[in-house]
C-alpha cells in the first residue's frame, strides 16, 4: 500500500542532509539526528493458507514510523 515510500523516504532524507546541511532544528543540541522525511523500511510479505503449505510471495510491504515518531517532528 505504501510501495512509494520503498526506500525514497530515507534517500530524500540523506540527500537534503547532504546537500542542505540541516536547518535550525537539526543544528540545535538535542535534535541532531531528527528527520525531515518518514523513516519507512521494505519486507517481503509472504502468505500460507495453512501451516503445513509452503510459502506463497504476496508483494513488498513497508514499515515504518509513519508520521507519529519523535525524530521526524
Amino acid at each position: 500500500m505504501q510501495s512509494h515510500k520503498m526506500g525514497s523516504t530515507s534517500l530524500y532524507n540523506d540527500l537534503w542532509k547532504a546537500v542542505i546541511g540541516g536547518n535550525s532544528i537539526t543544528k540545535t543540541t538535542g535534535y541532531e539526528t531528527s528527520r525531515i522525511a518518514v523513516e519507512e523500511k521494505v519486507f517481503l510479505y509472504f502468505t500460507k493458507d495453512t501451516p503445513s503449505s509452503n510459502p506463497v510471495f504476496a508483494g513488498l510491504v513497508t514499515f515504518g514510523s509513519a508520521k507519529g515518531d519523535v525524530a521526524t517532528f
